[in-house]
């Protein structure tokens, strides 16, 4: 619970990625509070810490010539079940 597995098809051009997310701040606007977490590899999971709500999600990947690709924020529910 509370970890989710990110995968990005991984290219030379590539030189590293960070994943963005927040339980309050739905746009994840710089300048609201947010959370960040680096990623080295093309398939990593990355454990958000949570059990239930909502969060909002985006992957940042920096390329080798200084370029930089963003995806659009996702906004994801995670529930605790328990029987």
């Amino acid at each position: 619970m509370g970890v989710f597995k990110i995968s990005y098809k991984f290219q030379a051009s590539v030189a590293s990625g960070m994943v963005i997310y927040s339980l309050e701040n739905k746009t994840l606007d710089p300048s609201l509070p947010y959370f960040s977490k680096p990623m080295n590899k093309s398939k990593q999971d990355i454990d958000l810490g949570i059990l239930a709500g909502d969060v909002s999600i985006k992957l940042i990947l920096y390329g080798v010539l200084n370029d930089t690709v963003e995806t659009t924020v996702y906004t994801l529910a995670i529930s605790k079940i328990g029987i």
